[in-house]
């Protein structure tokens, strides 16, 4: 199980404003805060942020992002408040979605199938963590000195779960995007955003493993860089 907070707060929905303190002073310190709203798109509700006037904000805009105190005094208008991540280096935060990776009713990790890593592996990278607002999964978040490699930033380790609502696997994002924060953290994850870039190469290349070799000629492309296998930077 991951923490007995999880029961705790299993039957308050609305979110508890003082978990918003525990999120790493390192992040709360940066004018990077937005706000989100559930949304209807198509079929599905998704997290569309905001600011704290009302407008839509952008996570590759910050001119429309603002203090962490703003965004905490105006969230009791949305449904939580959330972080920009920033766009350039040289130091990269990854965030580490597990979806579909707890069941909300008992705290438990699941078992994703066939996967090379399974949901508690993500919290080997020893760094703060914490429950996603579906309470389905949870999100690492770690600083690195490499970008997420273009093209492999997510994996999926089965269908939908129509429960839940999401699909079993991780993503991995580090620029352009925001990440919902709750403040619920995981109790045996850190309190702070470590540095693990070692790890965080060990991790990747488990889930995108390179491939030994093209066994056939690849044919032409008007994209030919998608041909080439990433390759990690050396370190220094």
């Amino acid at each position: 199980m991951l923490s007995s907070s999880i029961y705790a707060a299993k039957a308050q929905r609305t979110v508890n404003i003082q978990n918003y303190f525990n999120i790493p002073q390192e992040l709360r310190e940066m004018p990077n805060w937005v706000l989100w709203k559930y949304e209807q798109v198509g079929d599905r509700q998704t997290k569309i942020p905001y600011q704290t006037n009302g407008r839509k904000a952008k996570s590759n805009s910050p001119s429309t992002w603002t203090t962490f105190e703003e965004a905490v005094e105006a969230s009791a208008n949305f449904d939580g408040v959330g972080w920009c991540v920033p766009l350039d280096g040289p130091v990269y935060y990854w965030g580490f979605d597990a979806d579909d990776a707890i069941d909300p009713d008992t705290g438990e990790f699941k078992t994703w199938d066939n996967a090379p890593v399974q949901p508690e592996g993500l919290l080997e990278l020893a760094s703060y963590a914490e429950i996603t607002p579906s309470r389905a999964g949870f999100r690492v978040l770690a600083k690195c000195d490499f970008p997420v490699p273009s093209g492999q930033h997510e994996v999926a380790f089965g269908p939908r779960n129509p429960k839940t609502g999401k699909i079993p696997g991780i993503e991995m994002y580090c620029k352009g995007r925001f990440f919902t924060f709750t403040g619920d953290v995981v109790a045996a994850a850190p309190r702070n955003v470590e540095s693990r870039s070692e790890q965080i190469r060990a991790l990747h290349s488990r889930l995108f493993p390179r491939p030994e070799r093209l066994k056939t000629a690849p044919k032409p492309s008007s994209s030919p860089s998608e041909l080439r296998p990433f390759h990690f930077p050396t370190e220094p």
